[in-house]
């Protein structure tokens, strides 16, 4: 495209002399393919998301687990490579996305219910199940009397 004859036309511009060089280096390919293949696991999670076929919320927290290992193995699990892309992952989940009700719907999800592998994802989901709730019962009762607190200790929690 920058080579063309059609191009060499646009050239008496200042910025686009800039544009051609930026375009003929090869490290704005490699960053593209990157940004590229960093997305790819982000993608198939906001497809999951956008579909009406069944409902997603069951899937969004397992997804946003896959899409970090995704990320990480397409470093080759080489921190200072994955790191920065993780971290703005992380922000965003952290900041806006994760909430008690993706965990609660993960939890509860029967396609996850029985996975052994994600044994750590499922003790982290439980603790929304607990806020959902809590959130859910402390609206209905006035008074809190023993009788309505659930408590969960760390073998309950193995057991899961």
């Amino acid at each position: 495209m920058v080579t063309s004859i059609d191009f060499k036309k646009m050239l008496k511009v200042s910025k686009v002399k800039d544009v051609k060089l930026i375009i003929l280096d090869n490290r704005f390919w490699i960053n593209c393919l990157i940004t590229l293949k960093v997305m790819g696991p982000v993608l198939r999670l906001l497809r999951i998301c956008d579909s009406d076929e069944k409902p997603s919320i069951g899937y969004i927290y397992e997804g946003m687990n896959r899409v970090r290992k995704g990320i990480i193995e397409l470093f080759c699990n080489k921190e200072c490579h994955y790191k920065q892309y993780i971290d703005i992952i992380d922000a965003r989940w952290d900041k806006m996305l994760c909430r008690s009700l993706h965990s609660a719907a993960y939890w509860l999800n029967p396609v996850f219910q029985y996975d052994e592998d994600n044994a750590q994802e499922k003790r982290e989901a439980f603790a929304g199940v607990l806020d959902m709730i809590e959130s859910k019962t402390s609206q209905k009762l006035d008074v809190e009397d023993d009788e309505h607190v659930l408590t969960f200790d760390d073998d309950d929690l193995d057991a899961l």
